[in-house]
Formats: structure tokens, C-alpha cells, sequence
């Protein structure tokens, strides 16, 4: 995939969040699992705008690590920007639970959603 930017734009309880914005797909997302190499980038576009949100939610970013991620893919994506938007749920003092999902820049169709926990090292 392209490069993608993060803006924060809020904190825990704020009414907007950290969106990401993910350029041109040079390859699709996979819709039916498969080994598609593709597949591996979505989560890892999920667990990077989780981080911009815990770390905006807390004030700064502070050491975490992924405790728990789980991604249902919905459909594919082929030659368009995928927007990535992570919500804290729940920030401890030494868990963060968020959801998050990516759709279709240009549609607003969902392309996947996924939800996580991280630890709080720091």
C-alpha cells in the first residue's frame, strides 16, 4: 500500500478521533482470507492507528504492546485510499481497549473492523 498520515484531532470522551488515511491501494485487501501478502498490512494499519489513539487519549505516547487484536475483513479494496479510525473504548492504567474501522475513502463502505487490547507499559 502507499503511505498513509495520522492527525489527531481528540482525546478520550472528545467527539472526534485520530483518523488515518491510507493512499492508493496497490493491491487489494482481501474480502475471503487466502494468503494473499496483503492481508498482513490491514493489521498492521490497525495496530499503528490504535497506538495514535491510546498515545492521544493519554496525553503522549508511553510504551504498549499488543495484548489482543482480532480483524473481520468485509470486502475488498482495489485502487483506493482506506480511512482508519481508531476509538479508545476503555483506557486503564495498565490496559487500553479500542475498536476500530476501515473504510472506503471515496463509498464510506466498510472494507474491515477490528478491536484490540493493549498493555500499558510505561
Amino acid at each position: 500500500m502507499g503511505t498513509g498520515s495520522a492527525s489527531v484531532r481528540g482525546r478520550l470522551g472528545a467527539p472526534d478521533w485520530p483518523l488515518v488515511r491510507v493512499g492508493r491501494a496497490r493491491r487489494s485487501i482481501p474480502s475471503r482470507g487466502g494468503n494473499d501478502p496483503a492481508m498482513t498490512l490491514t493489521p498492521e494499519q490497525a495496530e499503528t492507528a490504535t497506538v495514535v489513539a491510546v498515545a492521544a487519549a493519554r496525553g503522549g505516547y508511553g510504551p504498549m504492546t499488543t495484548v489482543q487484536q482480532s480483524t473481520s475483513f468485509q470486502r475488498a479494496v482495489v485502487g483506493g485510499d482506506v480511512l482508519i479510525e481508531a476509538v479508545v473504548t476503555k483506557l486503564g492504567r495498565r490496559t487500553a481497549f479500542a475498536d476500530i474501522t476501515l473504510t472506503v475513502a471515496e463509498s464510506g463502505e466498510l472494507a474491515a473492523r477490528a478491536s484490540t487490547v493493549y498493555a500499558l507499559l510505561g
